[in-house]
């Protein structure tokens, strides 16, 4: 049962009332894109949600949505249709989702409630997901949102037992402190691809493999990015896929380590306390 305020309640039961579709999509970039189907911006609880007439607002357009009693998992397909001049950090919609800046998305959707020639009096939830299979197109492009109950149908055990760590590096299970690990760099020079990319300093070989490059420079489109590093020459790195937007001389970067979850990666941190792997666990190729 979907609750509401009795101010709500009011206006819907008087019959003269105004609605309007409020979507909230937050980025795992941090930033939040705020939509309306309504004619005019929409202001409700210090945010303003942007209508489809005004400049750079794509138009949204959903399926259905059902309501069952018990643990349902439903999905809600977004159809953004949209032009170039509409775009995502920067780069244009299609782009944005090819680079995978839609991955994962949070995505809220209530219905705005209003009386007739007055402002929102409240809000109607409709819908909670995360987006997953998404498809560029060249004037419109599709999400689909998963409910979040579709995870919980992943068969996870309660305890994994193998030999490399279970936490994530600069995670709250792992506590180490990403800030006083990371090492600004300057862009000197980037491949055609994007992957190949040459920066200041010196550095050990592989010394940052399987960490995180992260775009610091002002430019839009990869503000709040960041890439996983595939290994390291002296004076380059090699990424695992490209910044949404190409890389150029003098753009800075912060580089932070990763972590191959071994024991002995977790001692070279002084981390061992925190280790949750199990290393005398055989991996797979020694059972086979």
């Amino acid at each position: 049962m979907i609750s509401v305020t009795p101010e709500v309640q009011a206006i819907l039961d008087s019959g003269a009332a105004w609605f309007a579709d409020l979507y909230t999509i937050g980025l795992r970039s941090g930033s939040t894109l705020r939509y309306t189907t309504a004619d005019t911006d929409v202001v409700w609880d210090g945010h303003t949600w942007h209508a489809h007439r005004a400049q750079g607002t794509p138009l949204i357009e959903r399926g259905s949505i059902t309501f069952e009693t018990g643990l349902a998992v439903d999905q809600l397909e977004l159809r953004i249709r949209t032009d170039e001049q509409m775009t995502v950090n920067g780069v244009t919609w299609p782009h944005a989702i090819r680079a995978g800046l839609l991955d994962g998305a949070d995505v809220t959707l209530v219905r705005a409630v209003g009386p007739l020639g007055g402002g929102v009096a409240g809000i109607i939830p409709r819908f909670t997901g995360r987006v997953g299979p998404a498809q560029p197109g060249r004037a419109v492009s599709t999400l689909t949102v998963d409910s979040l109950l579709a995870y919980l149908r992943a068969p996870v055990p309660r305890n994994t037992y193998q030999p490399a760590c279970a936490n994530t590096i600069y995670d709250s299970a792992c506590g180490i402190d990403r800030a006083t690990r990371e090492v600004l760099v300057t862009v000197t020079s980037v491949s055609l691809d994007g992957l190949t990319v040459g920066i200041t300093g010196t550095h050990a070989a592989d010394a940052w493999l399987g960490g995180f490059a992260r775009y610091l420079t002002g430019v839009a489109g990869n503000l709040g990015q960041q890439v996983t590093i595939k290994g390291n020459g002296a004076n380059s790195l090699t990424l695992l896929y490209p910044f949404p937007v190409a890389l150029a001389a003098g753009h800075s970067l912060k580089l932070a380590p990763g972590c191959r979850k071994t024991l002995a990666a977790c001692a070279a941190y002084g981390n061992t306390p925190r280790f949750r792997g199990h290393p005398h666990v055989p991996v797979p190729e020694t059972l086979l």
